[in-house]
């Protein structure tokens, strides 16, 4: 026999709280954002930011367990926003950032990638030339001011990733 009891709704937030929510996703996301990408300046420009073309993370074990700390704190931050108070861009938005940083936690807190596996630190000095690159066919000359300061970081970068790695995964 079928129970008599309906299923319970979910309470209708007041638009205030939306707005509210919403509000605080962007301003997480913001914040997320503009530290990211003064601790991590390959990250911002990558997004076409100029401002950070010609400029290198440091790659320091440092630099590595902010990061970390920042995503943790906004993951949870995030996930403490209502879901059912997102719709539309925002409901999307906020679960793909969601996402991201999950897939964050995972790899590199959880997993701690950055210090098991050297080529990652090889990966990015390499990908930071070549996403200037390719953002700049049409004009290459006009990037290689920044294309040699970040050539001129990378022995640094790579000695700080050097001595990241701690147990490194045998091939």
């Amino acid at each position: 026999m079928a129970s008599s009891k309906a299923p319970k709704k979910q309470r209708s937030s007041s638009p205030r709280a939306i707005r509210d929510s919403v509000r605080e996703f962007r301003k997480l996301g913001d914040a997320w954002l503009v530290a990211t990408c003064e601790r991590i300046p390959e990250f911002g420009s990558e997004l076409g930011v100029q401002k950070f073309d010609s400029r290198l993370s440091r790659n320091s074990i440092v630099d590595h367990v902010a990061q970390n700390q920042l995503c943790a704190e906004t993951l949870a931050a995030m996930e403490r926003l209502p879901s059912v108070e997102f719709s539309g861009d925002d409901y999307l938005d906020r679960r793909g950032f969601i996402a991201m940083l999950r897939t964050h936690d995972l790899l590199e807190r959880k997993l701690e990638h950055w210090r098991t596996d050297p080529q990652c630190h090889i990966n990015s000095a390499t990908q930071s030339v070549f996403g200037l690159i390719i953002r700049n066919t049409k004009s290459l000359s006009r990037a290689l001011p920044a294309i040699e300061a970040r050539l001129d970081a990378m022995p640094d970068f790579l000695r700080n990733g050097a001595a990241c790695v701690r147990k490194p995964v045998p091939l």
